[in-house]
């Protein structure tokens, strides 16, 4: 059992947080937001966790409690991760001038292609690698809608522009397939 003195604070906001991340996992859980105070709604997480995982169900978070809700939680974040970040543009001085041939317009141009979806203006390119044609009128695009000077060239700068509008408009839109 936690100390009456441990009843708030930081290993109480730890638990409240692996208690939440476990009930995306097993829906029959409380959904607590952590706040780091352990009363009642935290209490009944508790309760629930350990009768769903066969403990004795006192509500209170003895050792083997702990180790469990560790273990569940470590278990839960390989379903609930989102995966890593992939650094996809090379450096920060690499530029791609319009005529190039490279593998990264491969990504800018599947990036281009999934956002002619949503957003008006974006032509949708041909995914070949080659910076010409639709590539440079998609990169002008962006440069002029974001206030840059409007050269064609992919830089950072452009690149930057892209992907915060893939992450606005794809990445973090739930409703696009």
């Amino acid at each position: 059992m936690l100390p009456e003195r441990l009843l708030i604070g930081q290993p109480i906001r730890s638990l409240q947080t692996m208690l939440r991340e476990i009930s995306f996992v097993y829906t029959d859980l409380p959904r607590l937001i952590p706040d780091g105070v352990f009363e009642e709604e935290t209490r009944r997480a508790v309760v629930s966790f350990q009768q769903l995982f066969n403990l004795p169900a006192t509500g209170t978070v003895d050792n083997d409690t702990w180790d469990a809700v560790v273990v569940v939680y470590r278990q839960t974040l390989k379903v609930t991760s989102r995966p890593g970040p992939c650094a996809v543009y090379p450096a920060n001085t690499y530029t791609v001038e319009p005529g190039d041939s490279t593998i990264h317009m491969y990504v800018i141009q599947s990036m281009f292609k999934s956002l002619s979806h949503v957003l008006d203006g974006i032509r949708v390119p041909v995914v070949d690698g080659r910076h010409t044609g639709v590539s440079v009128e998609n990169a002008l695009w962006l440069q002029r809608r974001g206030g840059l000077e409007e050269t064609g060239i992919f830089d950072m700068r452009t690149w930057d522009l892209l992907a915060r509008l893939y992450c606005t408009y794809i990445t973090r839109n739930p409703k696009v397939h």
